[in-house]
């Protein structure tokens, strides 16, 4: 074979070989672009699903906070209510509701001024002896407890000795409603928090930690005036009937055994109402929020005292 033949021939096989390098080399680089895509696409979806996690979060956060600026709303706007009612009683819980923008309220308001503070037996009201306070609550819980009420707490005399024997100087109604273990709070501590009372059958309508004693009888429970005047209910509620008629009319004709118990009544009794309590569930775009508000009557009208989440 000639040189120039060899020559020709390494000249047409050289190009050939060539382009088949190129081919090949442009496969690697698609192949590199790929793989760089796809970490791309790897990264931009876990930054992406971050962000939404981000915004989720942002979002309850939001929620929340706007949820309790709903019960403190819900709030102020109690204690105007009862500024303009000049603390009237409530003889029974009164359903209420409220339009703020973007949520929707419903409100339970109680009155706390009718029900029997625990802690008065340990410190009862002036006149008050701790014996008979003690007396009180059991004749409280009796007459809760009997089949004709329909508060039948199933709770006996192991709250007595939870009040009476507790480390606790002020109880919560923790210690009774909920667990069985007594909460402690101190004196200044402002009203303790009222569980949800499921399963207390009740109770928790007739007993509170957050008012100082004195009992208002127009807002009082049968249970709780019988339980204050020594008197039974007799599951008509005759007596109740004529011992309220005595305690609003001194001159009021009733039996003598009902008049000798509105005068031991009369120690624990103080017209008016300084404490109300309050549940406020707020529904906020499907956020939800139930919270326990407590207010107190000042010199300068009434405030909110404190607010315990429930759930």
């Amino acid at each position: 074979m000639s040189i120039r033949e060899s020559i020709g021939i390494g000249a047409t096989e050289g190009p050939r070989s060539f382009g088949r390098r190129r081919r090949g080399d442009r496969g690697v680089v698609l192949l590199l672009v790929l793989m760089v895509i796809a970490v791309l696409i790897v990264l931009v979806g876990q930054f992406a699903y971050s962000a939404l996690l981000d915004r989720k979060v942002a979002r309850n956060h939001l929620d929340n906070a706007q949820t309790y600026l709903d019960v403190n709303s819900a709030g102020q706007a109690l204690c105007e209510l009862l500024d303009k009612r000049g603390g009237s009683a409530l003889k029974a819980p009164e359903s209420l509701t409220l339009d703020l923008e973007g949520a929707e309220v419903s409100i339970v308001l109680s009155d706390e001024q009718g029900k029997f503070n625990v802690n008065s037996v340990r410190t009862p009201p002036q006149g008050v002896s701790a014996e008979e306070a003690e007396q009180v609550l059991e004749a409280l819980l009796k007459n809760a407890g009997k089949s004709g009420n329909s508060m039948n707490t199933g709770v006996d005399e192991s709250v007595i000795s939870l009040v009476k024997d507790g480390e606790s100087r002020i109880l919560t109604l923790g210690g009774i409603l909920g667990s069985g273990e007594a909460e402690g709070s101190a004196p200044d501590a402002g009203p303790a928090g009222v569980p949800d009372g499921e399963g207390a059958g009740g109770l928790e309508a007739l007993l509170t930690v957050a008012t100082d004693g004195k009992i208002n009888p127009e807002s009082a429970p049968d249970a709780v005036l019988l339980a204050v005047a020594g008197l039974d209910d007799d599951g008509r509620g005759d007596q109740a009937e004529l011992l309220r008629a005595k305690l609003a009319d001194g001159s009021a004709a009733v039996p003598q055994a009902v008049a000798d118990a509105a005068a031991r009544a009369a120690k624990w009794l103080a017209p008016g109402s300084r404490v109300f309590s309050a549940v406020v569930s707020t529904d906020r775009n499907g956020f939800r929020k139930r919270a326990q508000v407590f207010l107190g009557k000042g010199e300068a009208g009434f405030a909110v005292v404190t607010v315990n989440e429930l759930d």
